[in-house]
Formats: C-alpha cells, structure tokens, sequence
C-alpha cells in the first residue's frame, strides 16, 4: 500500500520508531564526552561521568513528543534573532496627551509625515 504526501509536508527521517537523527547525534556527543572523561586524569571523573550523562539524557528526554535539545535550539535561536525597536510616539506628543490633546498631536505629527513624504517623494522625481 502506497501513500501520498504532499510536498510541503516535512517528514523527519527516522531510524526506528521514534529515533531522528538528530537523537542519534546528540548521543553519540553524549557517549563520545563520557569516552574522553574515562581516559583523561581528571580527578572524580566518574562523578564527571555520570554528571554528563545525566546531561545527555535529559537532552534526550521527550516533552510533548520533542526532544529537549530541540527545544534548547529554539531558545538560542530567540535569543540570537536580531530586534530592531522604534519609537511610536514623540516627547512632544506625550507632552500633550498629559495636557488632553493627545489627538491633535497625533494628527498634526501624520500630518506633518505625510506632507515630508510627499515633499520628499516630488523631490526625487
């Protein structure tokens, strides 16, 4: 029996059922640290050992049929995703709501945008 799916579909490539790819990596990150851990003279390295362990499994640990490490991933990515934050309202315009004419200033200040870019516009042509 074939099945059709569509082509935007994402499919993750699973090695058994339930097994990405990506776990796979992760252990064998996990297991490779611990390898070095026992072969290097570290003192309590097998306290190290068990502590990275520990660290790899809750990687691998699903929540809501994810992975943690995934969820890690999302985190790091909100954190580097570049912000750019613009002022809505003037000082002049602030000014002016605390005295009750807040409409006005927020007219005058479109106002006074639109007719900038109209200029600017004619300007350039």
């Amino acid at each position: 029996m074939t099945r059709l799916i569509p082509g935007k579909t994402k499919v993750e490539v699973e090695l058994f059922r339930g097994v990405t790819l990506g776990d796979v990596f992760v252990a064998g990150i996990g297991v490779t640290m611990i390898v070095l851990v026992i072969l290097s003279s570290l003192p309590h390295k097998f306290g190290v050992c068990i502590g990275v362990g520990a660290v790899a499994g809750l990687l691998l640990f699903r929540i809501d049929e994810q992975p943690n490490y995934r969820y890690i991933l999302h985190i790091l990515g909100h954190f580097g995703y570049d912000r750019h934050f613009a002022k809505t309202y003037t000082d002049k315009m602030l000014v002016e709501r605390g005295e009750g004419r807040m409409d006005e200033a927020a007219f005058n200040e479109l106002f006074q945008n639109g007719e900038n870019r109209k200029e600017s516009k004619s300007e350039k042509k």
